[in-house]
């Protein structure tokens, strides 16, 4: 019965139509025109940063140099769990511009003045 079934189809002449063919010299010549070099890439947007907080766990140190001018800020941030420290280092640190990294930066600043251990916590008193 298959067989029949395989007569029927006349699979012979099926085999040119499925089989891969490679590229003629006349494709391969069009495909040069195209410019596949890096910056033909350079449209695309940046990478996201990463959002776990224990990659930002060497930044931790960073803060701490920001504060060596003020001891009471310093005393308060280094009271906080590591698990708030780097939460503060990956809320400055994600961002992608340097304009939202400043902006967090003086938020952290008076988030250690104001004694509050979190972003969250400090957007909450700003309303």
């Amino acid at each position: 019965m298959v067989k029949t079934l395989v007569e029927k189809l006349k699979l012979n002449s099926f085999e040119s139509k499925l089989l891969l063919h490679r590229p003629d010299s006349s494709y391969l010549a069009d495909l040069e025109h195209f410019d596949l070099t890096d910056s033909s890439v350079s449209n695309r947007k940046m990478p996201t940063p990463s959002q776990r907080i224990a990659d930002y766990q060497h930044r931790v140190p960073e803060l701490s140099k920001l504060l060596t001018a003020r001891s009471a800020e310093l005393a308060f941030f280094e009271s906080l769990s590591p698990g708030y420290q780097r939460d503060w280092a990956r809320y400055i640190y994600s961002a992608k511009h340097q304009k939202t990294r400043d902006r967090r930066l003086s938020e952290f600043l008076a988030a250690m003045q104001a004694r509050i251990k979190t972003a969250a916590l400090y957007k909450t008193t700003l309303k």
